[in-house]
């Protein structure tokens, strides 16, 4: 199963006819979903929905109990109506890697993307679903490409679960896509280190020009009830962000160039002094991520959801300002 369209998009819709599609961010525990709605001067929040997920109905972004998953799907249809949706995929089963293509022509062709997956990634090219973006970096005729890849295991399984909650699949994206779009500003070219804490799994992704370049992702999370083990997680994450820098500075993009800032995301970064503690000692800016970056300034509109509530919301956010501007 070999794909490669704008992010994994699976069923375009004929111009007249462009039907709005639900945005839900999917993580082992959580459903979230965001719609957005022109307002007087500036894009507004128009709901949101958190639906947790039936234990062991996905793991490691791998659907276990499709049924629990689809019976999910239905309540969310029922609830709002819908008859199309786009998910943010949880980034474990990604894979995300950097290559220098020659551009035939001054273009770069599917085929010659689909010749490096196997050097880069544990599967053959006809078992993935993939898709790729230029970086804007060329050297010698060669051009700088991000590709993004996916089992297609992985793919038909959610693909299996809309269609029977009778939910038609529009397109696909990884968190780290969705999650960037909505936290680094558009015309913000430095490359950020992105961290997005969740309860049981913690993604660092290198983002520089708004495009995710390398995503590390580590199996534990944050228990935001455990204060004592809250402190232990801080610190331990400030070694993941140390360890993650280090590796990108000895094998990253040279045109990407070291991360400068950490934008922390999900449901550790409201916690108050945990922004301190990372900040202490890393020669870095450390900030709390804001998901309406490229939506709204407080000036103009304050969304109906406090800002530690909103930090769990990132990935549907940035999901929601895609399909916003594809309606629009």
């Amino acid at each position: 199963m070999t794909v490669r369209s704008c992010f994994f998009k699976f069923f375009p819709t004929p111009s007249f006819l462009v039907m709005p599609a639900a945005c839900i961010a999917v993580s082992d525990d959580t459903l979230r979903l965001v719609e957005l709605k022109k307002g007087k001067r500036t894009i507004e929040l128009k709901d949101h929905l958190e639906k947790k997920l039936p234990p062991g109905t996905l793991e490691a972004g791998e659907i276990k109990e499709i049924n629990s998953l689809v019976s999910s799907f239905k309540e969310i249809k029922s609830e709002y109506g819908i008859r199309h949706a786009s998910l943010s995929l949880p980034e474990e089963k990604s894979y995300i890697y950097t290559t220098n293509i020659p551009a035939d022509n001054g273009r770069i062709s599917e085929e010659q993307v689909a010749f490096t997956l196997e050097k880069n990634i544990p599967f053959g090219v006809d078992e993935v679903v993939f898709d790729y973006m230029e970086t804007g970096e060329e050297k010698d005729s060669e051009r700088e490409v991000v590709v993004i890849a996916l089992p297609g295991t992985v793919v038909k399984g959610f693909i299996s679960a809309l269609k029977r909650s009778g939910i038609k699949p529009l397109y696909f994206e990884v968190e780290s896509h969705s999650l960037s779009r909505a936290v680094i500003n558009c015309d913000d070219p430095r490359t950020h280190l992105m961290v997005h804490v969740q309860k049981d799994t913690t993604n660092i992704s290198v983002v520089s020009r708004n495009i995710p370049r390398f995503t590390s992702t580590i199996h534990a999370g944050a228990d935001i009830d455990n204060k004592s083990d809250l402190r232990k997680t801080t610190l331990w994450l400030k070694e993941e962000i140390e360890r993650v820098k280090s590796y990108w500075r000895t094998h990253g993009s040279s045109g990407a160039g070291v991360p400068q800032t950490v934008i922390l995301c999900g449901e550790m970064a409201g916690q108050g002094s945990e922004k301190d503690i990372i900040s202490s000692g890393l020669d870095m800016e450390v900030n709390i991520a804001n998901v309406w970056e490229n939506i709204t300034t407080f000036d103009e509109y304050i969304p109906d959801i406090s800002h530690s509530e909103s930090l769990r919301f990132g990935a549907a956010v940035g999901l929601a300002i895609r399909e916003f501007k594809r309606i629009n």
